[in-house]
């Protein structure tokens, strides 16, 4: 019985040995061949190459499931918004133009629209100043005639006695009256950007109607990859307090710093530096 149980026990040690001889054999063969680079800066080239590698697939492998998530927002309809909650991609429906998607938020919801060139940008402005021109025509107008300005004391800077003194002098008492016209240009300007009026839309000016774009509400721009449009998280309209604060900042610091003022549209999406004090940005309506 004893020499039984010997042999038994040898059987099963032997075996163990052959699993343990064969588990090593193929661990063997899976690891990567040893290669002796020589020197150490060998090896940091190698190990560059490598890196750059796999940087490129890791690179592919998020683009692919960018471009991926991006087509799914532009086949699911606003319905199936609750199934797309959970990769954080909005829904868009390309039955309608522009594509609009509900948030949980009920004051706000994403929009997909296209941002315009800075060149209507800046016809827009342009047409726009030739507006606030003749509403400050108007403005000193009404001024001279309830005796506020007295132009007769003006004249003398059209005489040959005129020096650089009496023209600070002018200038001095000018600058109430400019000041007072812009924050009346302002206040009206917020309105159209606000309320709109007669058959300016809210949202646009007489310029921006001109050009065909819109003020709206900016809280967060989502680009679209492979696309122009992108994906602007919004409200409805845009509160007066937000277009009063654009158009103040714009018509007392921007335009009264021209030309170094220019630095102030050199934001991303064609967004000036009001813009973004005031939550707001420019798209083609």
């Amino acid at each position: 019985m004893t020499e039984k149980h010997g042999k038994h026990k040898n059987k099963t040690e032997l075996g163990d040995q052959e699993n343990q001889l064969v588990s090593s054999q193929s661990t063997t063969s899976m690891m990567p061949p040893i290669v002796n680079y020589g020197s150490a800066a060998a090896y940091a080239i190698e190990l560059r190459k490598w890196l750059f590698t796999t940087q490129c697939w890791a690179f592919c492998h998020q683009m692919a499931t960018m471009h991926s998530l991006a087509y799914l927002a532009s086949c699911h309809r606003p319905e199936s918004m609750v199934s797309q909650a959970s990769f954080g991609v909005p829904s868009s429906s390309p039955s309608t133009s522009p594509t609009t998607t509900n948030m949980s938020n009920s004051n706000q919801f994403i929009q997909r629209r296209t941002i315009p060139s800075l060149t209507r940008r800046i016809f827009a402005e342009i047409i726009d100043a030739v507006f606030a021109f003749v509403a400050k025509l108007f403005i000193i107008y009404f001024l001279v005639e309830i005796g506020v300005v007295d132009l007769d004391k003006y004249d003398r800077l059209l005489g040959d006695d005129a020096d650089l003194h009496m023209l600070i002098d002018v200038t001095q008492e000018l600058f109430p009256i400019e000041m007072l016209s812009k924050v009346i240009v302002s206040i009206v300007e917020a309105l159209f950007v606000s309320y709109g009026f007669g058959s300016v839309p809210a949202g646009q000016t007489p310029g921006k109607v001109a050009l065909n774009i819109e003020v709206i509400t900016c809280y967060q721009v989502i680009p679209i990859p492979g696309s122009e449009e992108v994906n602007i998280v919004r409200t409805l309209n845009v509160p007066f307090k937000n277009s009063l604060l654009r158009s103040l900042t714009k018509n007392m610091l921007i335009n009264l710093l021209f030309p170094l003022s220019a630095a102030a549209y050199a934001f991303t999406y064609n967004r000036a530096g009001y813009d973004i004090a005031a939550r707001t940005i420019v798209v083609n309506a």
